[in-house]
């Protein structure tokens, strides 16, 4: 019986000693979580922004007077543009969406600050901009874009050369989108293909780019 009272005895010995080193190792991770926290080893990283968007052609009517020529003859009252419906994702804002519109031969980066030409005597855009925007939102007041939200980016002008005698000019039909102050323009043809990207432009990121058929 005494070995047995002997081997007891070690048993209690170690159980302390055993304690003692997970209390230890447990205060030297606590500690080295709050110097993490401290140093910013744990920051937030913000989520990036992710929405679906559906591209499609706006042309309503492509009023002019002389299709002979490539210059704009018509009404320029009648809204024309390309629609942007949000389909899904988070919420956007107008405020903060450039979209870079490219074709085969010219590219151009339209933002919600980038003033229309001065030729464009439309229907009224977002109320509260002190200068005339080409984002369209049907006259709301808000610039807040959820899903089943859209958006149209209207063309300054347009013109229709499909009866052109002119070997230098190219038939079709046209808009035209000339910023405010800008040395060059933009002409899209209805019924061709335009490069597009939607880009969220405080941080640069795109949320979509593609293809679409004006």
């Amino acid at each position: 019986m005494k070995p047995q009272k002997r081997s007891q005895k070690k048993e209690d010995a170690v159980s302390p000693v055993i304690g003692v080193m997970l209390m230890l190792v447990l205060t030297i991770v606590i500690a080295g979580l709050v110097a993490a926290f401290a140093g910013g080893l744990f920051t937030t990283v913000e989520k990036p922004t992710q929405a679906v968007f559906k591209v499609n052609s706006a042309i309503n009517s492509l009023p002019d007077t002389d299709k002979t020529n490539a210059q704009p003859d018509g009404d320029t009252k009648v809204n024309n543009g390309i629609q942007f419906r949000h389909t899904g994702g988070d919420t956007v804002y107008l405020e903060d969406i450039t979209v870079q519109l490219k074709t085969d031969s010219a590219e151009m980066g339209i933002n919600f600050a980038t003033k229309q030409g001065a030729s464009r005597a439309k229907a009224e855009t977002i109320k509260s901009m002190s200068h005339p925007t080409y984002f369209y939102m049907g006259g709301v007041e808000y610039t807040e874009l959820n899903a089943g939200d859209s958006f149209t980016i209207l063309a300054d002008n347009w013109y229709d050369s499909t009866a052109a005698t002119d070997p230098d000019i190219v038939k079709g039909r046209y808009i035209i989108f000339q910023p405010e102050g800008s040395t060059g323009k933009l002409v899209l043809q209805k019924g061709k293909e335009v490069t597009y990207s939607i880009i969220k432009t405080s941080t640069g990121d795109v949320l979509q780019r593609g293809t679409f058929i004006l």
